[in-house]
């Protein structure tokens, strides 16, 4: 007996991408047919970011699976210690196995439900930087994951949003508090954030372009470390968005702009979680 209700499955780092895209599809799907899903790859930040993922989880009312899979990945990008730039922290076919590893687990789920979906919070930052996170490459993943006679569909629904456009939906979601609590660093520094590797640059330009306060990026603010406190004052007097200027004030100015595209980018109407 098939079942026509999907099962969904969201990819969740514990960061403020995944963690908005969480509660998207919460508001979209509900939850009663919702699972995230955290792998660890050996990441140098795991301990914060799973720990975070475990939080925002906890906190949305969906039930977290952790994978561990650190051999299915080679020791590149990231895992090489490509911290400070973008495009030297991409870990070579990262997105595709996760995918792959969501698939498995969302089709064991539920064998009888007619549609799989997977939520992953890739955004416009990341379409640009990591050849993994395009909606070409999701297309052709969405188009592999299904040729095998499964029904399997890719929601991105933040993939044309900003940092600042994606703290405009948190707000809209009711998730603020989960966005500004959320890691992105991608050391694993017990200090907190590093407040110097990209994901930390891309992370505080969102909050200062809509002026919101980060609660996780600085925890310095209220006593810590002083160089990382000195290296957020240099980015706010910098000004330009790391995404493009025009961007980032057509992102402020306008707010969130979501529009129907084939991987399920969408805005989801209000219901009850």
């Amino acid at each position: 007996m098939t079942d026509a209700k999907p099962g969904v499955v969201v990819l969740l780092s514990g960061g403020l991408d995944s963690t908005v895209a969480l509660f998207w599809a919460r508001q979209m799907y509900g939850r009663d047919r919702l699972k995230a899903l955290y792998v660890y790859y050996s990441q140098p930040h795991d301990e914060a970011e799973r720990a975070s993922a475990v939080q925002v989880a906890s906190s949305a009312g969906v039930p977290l699976e952790i994978v561990w899979a650190p051999q299915a990945f080679g020791r590149g990008g990231l895992l090489a210690g490509g911290f400070d730039d973008a495009r030297a922290a991409v870990v070579p076919m990262r997105n595709a196995i996760f995918l792959a590893v969501a698939a498995s687990h969302a089709l064991a789920w539920w064998p009888a439900a007619t549609e799989v979906r997977l939520v992953m919070g890739c955004c416009l930052a990341d379409a640009t930087a990591f050849p993994d996170c395009g909606a070409e490459f999701l297309r052709a993943q969405e188009a592999a994951l299904s040729a095998a006679g499964w029904h399997v569909r890719l929601d991105a629904p933040l993939l044309d949003q900003t940092k600042a456009g994606i703290l405009e939906l948190a707000t809209w979601l009711g998730c603020l508090p989960q966005a500004q609590g959320s890691w992105s660093c991608y050391r694993g520094e017990k200090t907190g954030p590093c407040g110097r590797c990209s994901a930390c640059l891309a992370r505080a330009e969102g909050f200062r372009v809509l002026g919101v306060a980060d609660l996780s990026a600085y925890p310095g603010v209220s006593g810590g470390d002083p160089a990382r406190e000195a290296a957020l004052a240099r980015l706010l007097r910098r000004g330009p968005s790391l995404n493009g200027p025009a961007s980032a004030r057509r992102a402020a100015r306008d707010g969130v702009v979501l529009q129907r595209r084939p991987l399920g980018f969408s805005r989801p109407a209000r219901r009850s979680a």
